[in-house]
């Protein structure tokens, strides 16, 4: 067999970096993917609703030019919403975050918990019920059991 050129390998060895480090920035919703620049419409589409959403803002520094050749630095409030997907206890929950309404950052987080919390809410057949705004305008949409106390 024939030894491939250094450059060759190289290259080959480059382009499975990079694929790897373009893996770490998308997730898989079932067979679709979801990546950094998506928007949040798409990821809804391709992923359905997140298990929790947290609402903030966040101050970036933004460029501006006042005129031709001037340019400015100021300080921009942006939305910033979290949204956290628990694929269920064999697989590691996701953390998306989308700034201005585009996929910004998707973090890994611990072991998902969501099909054994459901079977034990089921077992304790309490109603369940959506929980209130949080204070400060933040919305969490989760589902809580009823008699539970509400955290922001």
């Amino acid at each position: 067999m024939p030894r491939l050129p250094a450059a060759l390998s190289l290259v080959l060895a480059l382009a499975a970096v990079l694929g790897s480090a373009r893996a770490a920035a998308a997730m898989r919703c079932g067979n679709r993917l979801v990546q950094r620049g998506d928007s949040r419409y798409q990821v809804r589409q391709l992923c359905g609703e997140p298990q929790d959403v947290v609402r903030s803002q966040a101050l970036r520094q933004v460029t501006l030019q006042v005129v031709p050749g001037v340019f400015d630095t100021v300080a921009q409030a942006v939305p910033v919403e979290q949204w956290t997907y628990d694929f269920g206890p064999n697989r590691f929950q996701r953390h998306l975050t989308f700034e201005n309404g585009t996929l910004v950052r998707i973090a890994t987080g611990r072991k998902g918990f969501r099909a054994a919390a459901a079977r034990a809410f089921k077992a304790s057949g309490l109603p369940v019920r959506k929980t209130l705004p949080a204070p400060a305008g933040i919305l969490r949409v989760a589902w809580r059991r009823a008699g539970s106390i509400l955290r922001p």
